[in-house]
C-alpha cells in the first residue's frame, strides 16, 4: 500500500496550483506521474538522501516506471522542462 503525503513544493507562489496540476501515484510497484507539461526528470530518494531511482529526458506529459523498492518512506521530486519543481513524500508499505 502507497501513501502519498505532500512535502512541499519549492516555488510557494504557485504551490496550490502544481499541486494540483501534477500526480504521483503508485499501484502495484508502478509509479505514475502525470503533469500538464513535459516532465523533464523524476528522482526518487531515500530519507537518508540518497538517490534510488532515476528517470532524466523524459519529454513528455507523464510517466509510467516499474519500481521494486523496500518498505520505507521515500522522497519523489519532479522537474517539469517549464523549471517548476514538485516534491512529494511517499510511503511504501
Amino acid at each position: 500500500m502507497l501513501h502519498v503525503k505532500r512535502f512541499g513544493v519549492e516555488n510557494i507562489d504557485n504551490s496550490i496550483l502544481l499541486d494540483n496540476r501534477i500526480s504521483i501515484s503508485m499501484q502495484g510497484g508502478q509509479l505514475r506521474t502525470e503533469a500538464p507539461d513535459n516532465i523533464q526528470s523524476v528522482e526518487i530518494f531515500d530519507m537518508s538522501g540518497r538517490k534510488m531511482d532515476m528517470q532524466g529526458n523524459v519529454r513528455s506529459n507523464y510517466l509510467n516506471k516499474s519500481l521494486s523498492l523496500p518498505k520505507g518512506i521515500y522522497i519523489v521530486r519532479i522537474l517539469l522542462t517549464t523549471g517548476e519543481v514538485k516534491t512529494e513524500k511517499m510511503y511504501v508499505d
